[in-house]
């Protein structure tokens, strides 16, 4: 086997589901975001296990990366994809990841906590107008897009 075979990064897919927070703000709807390990603004996501459904996935890692449970399902978002090496698990692999993304509405006040355990370092509640400013990759565009349509009325 020729020796840049045997460096070449292995390439997989993963699945992921996650999910847009809002609550009613003082003049609009506010979305929820998590800085996340590569210090950028985010949406709580993560690994779809065995025997979850993705809707399962994505309240388990809301729960896991900031605390709050008081949600009601309000839309499914769509799915996102995009590459990236990873850093990690295995690192230097190419991973193909897709992402299912969920709305719910925070019915209860709860407090947001950010779990470093979890790689997640802060949050922010930003209003729809500031919601696609304040987002830091491109792949959750289509999300954004449907979560301002969707709560524009709300």
């Amino acid at each position: 086997m020729p020796n840049d075979e045997v460096n070449k990064p292995h390439t997989r897919v993963e699945h992921s589901a996650g999910g847009m927070i809002w609550r009613h703000g003082a003049t609009e709807p506010e979305c929820l975001l998590i800085k996340d390990s590569h210090d950028k603004w985010a949406l709580p996501k993560g690994h779809v296990e065995p025997g979850e459904t993705k809707e399962q996935a994505a309240r388990r890692e809301i729960l896991e990366e900031t605390g709050l449970s008081a949600l009601k399902l309000t839309a499914e978002l769509g799915e996102s994809d995009f590459w990236f090496e990873d850093k990690w698990e295995v690192q230097g692999d190419r991973v193909h990841k897709f992402v299912t993304y969920y709305l719910y509405e925070l019915t209860e006040p709860e407090p947001v906590v950010t779990s470093e355990e979890e790689r997640i370092y802060d949050h922010k509640w930003v209003t729809l107008s500031e919601l696609e400013a304040a987002v830091s990759y491109p792949s959750l565009t289509p999300a954004i897009a449907i979560t301002l349509a969707l709560l524009k009325t709300a």
